[in-house]
């Protein structure tokens, strides 16, 4: 309703201004043609001149001061019709010819700008009210001849006709007037509708350009989370390779030790075979005892410092044994660090880590057979010691009588059994340590396949890390454009 308002004080206005334009018009042209009757025909005189100049400046200052401050106000139509009217009125009565009354025509003409039916009514009836004074006047003061009335008649006639004419032309304008206005309101509606539809339209893309940037930014947060983990998984990749590495060295150096003690198994070997001979031997010596006592001595000797050798190889055997231990352990915590390497880098080490389990399985098996040659030389070691002893007694007992011959010979049967014991347990380390080899085998060439398979994840991750950096550009200039079409919906509003 407001806007509705503001249109047609909008069209007020204009109709003031046309109809103040076209009036000054007519009467400058007025005062133009008195200043030529005044100044040159000498038929009119300065006061009159100067009435007709006064009546034009009051018109022009009055509708002046009233549109400057308020252009659509509904007093300018009647001080416009009241302007001309008062000259009118006096330019026909004072009028020296009968053709004066047809000023009124243009000032009909003017009414019928402001398109008011009423408005042009009451000025034609005023209009024609002075015509009839006119003539009226004229009759009573004895202008009564057939020309003269039918000069009336014409002048009564034209106004008239011109009064008819305004009033329907006026009709005619109102009509226009309205129609166009009901077409305008009508459009300004349509148009207002389409605006408010614009409106809801921008605000829901608003909204929906404000939920995509959102699930963009979330979209670059977790691509950049993304990445930041592919470049743990890259680091922990390369820790772990670097580890692996570290592994294969100090495989390598296990291999040696494990060399070392499979050299010490062949020497324990062949020092049992020596022993064994001996026992023959001794066995013999002493089944001659009888006939050979003063060889017994000497070989009674030669038994001890053998079985000295043998408690010195018994004890080198707890050494060797000691070091296959460190090794196991020293494989065991090589075997844990792989574990905790393979967790770190998560999905990409699982098969890294089966690995590590098995080689772990390996060790503690191998720290169970260890554990089990320890048992059996140190049951040896007490045989040993009891062979030492039985030897001792022997060198001490020599002079003995034949009871202690026999004693002797059950000893070296013990001996002889002790040492079958060693020989069993010199083989059971042998295949110990032979499966060692192999585990120790399985292990870097397990270390070997992870070392490719890190290397491929690494360079896999990179591949994973430039793309990643190439996903975060594309969803950043995505956001500037949607950003630009925000800003851009955003200003229809």
């Amino acid at each position: 309703m407001r806007k509705k308002g503001v249109f047609m004080d909008q069209l007020t206005a204009s109709k003031n201004k046309l109809a103040t334009n076209m009036l000054m018009t007519i009467m400058l042209i007025l005062d133009a043609a008195y200043a030529l009757e005044t100044f040159v025909k000498h038929e009119r005189s300065i006061g009159y001149f100067g009435m007709m100049i006064a009546f034009t400046a009051a018109l022009i200052i009055s509708t002046r001061i009233i549109m400057s401050t308020k252009p659509d106000s509904p007093y300018i139509k009647w001080i416009i019709g009241a302007v001309y009217f008062g000259l009118y009125a006096i330019m026909i009565m004072t009028s020296g010819t009968a053709l004066d009354f047809c000023y009124a025509i243009p000032y009909i003409l003017v009414l019928v700008v402001f398109a008011d039916l009423r408005y042009n009514l009451v000025w034609d009836a005023l209009i024609m009210l002075m015509n009839i004074i006119y003539i009226v006047s004229r009759i009573a003061s004895g202008h009564t001849a057939t020309a003269e009335v039918q000069e009336y008649e014409i002048q009564v006639a034209v106004v008239t006709m011109s009064c008819i004419y305004a009033s329907m032309v006026t009709m005619h304008f109102k009509k226009t007037a309205q129609n166009m206005v009901s077409e305008v309101n009508e459009s300004k509606e349509e148009i207002e509708k389409q605006s408010d539809l614009i409106k809801d339209t921008v605000a829901k893309l608003s909204a929906g350009i404000t939920e995509v940037v959102g699930m963009l930014d979330d979209l670059q947060d977790k691509t950049s989370k993304a990445k930041e983990s592919a470049q743990d998984v890259n680091t922990g990749i390369s820790d772990c390779a670097d580890a692996i590495t570290r592994q294969l060295k100090e495989t390598e150096e296990i291999q040696q030790e494990i060399n070392t003690v499979s050299g010490s198994t062949d020497n324990i070997s062949e020092n049992l075979d020596i022993t064994n001979k001996i026992i023959v031997e001794n066995n013999k010596i002493v089944k001659d005892l009888v006939t050979e006592g003063e060889k017994a001595s000497e070989v009674g000797h030669v038994v001890k410092e053998a079985l000295d050798e043998l408690n010195e190889q018994a004890a080198s055997m707890e050494h060797i044994l000691t070091i296959i231990s460190s090794i196991s352990g020293r494989t065991n915590l090589l075997a844990l660090n792989a574990s905790i390497e393979a967790a770190r880098a998560g999905e990409a080490g699982r098969g890294f880590s089966v690995v590590a389990n098995e080689i772990s399985n390996l060790s503690k098996q191998t720290q169970d057979a260890t554990k089990n040659i320890s048992d059996k030389l140190s049951a040896i070691n007490e045989q040993v010691e009891k062979v030492i002893d039985a030897t001792d007694k022997l060198l001490l007992n020599n002079q003995n009588e034949l009871s202690g011959i026999n004693t002797t010979s059950e000893s070296f049967e013990k001996i002889s059994e002790n040492s079958r014991q060693i020989d069993d347990a010199a083989a059971q380390l042998k295949n110990v340590i032979s499966g060692l080899a192999e585990a120790n085998q399985a292990i870097v060439e397990s270390s070997t396949n992870v070392s490719a398979l890190s290397e491929e994840v690494t360079a896999q991750s990179s591949v994973i890390n430039e793309y990643m950096t190439d996903n975060l550009n594309t969803v950043s200039k995505v956001v500037s454009k949607v950003q630009e079409i925000d800003r851009l919906s955003k200003s229809l509003v």
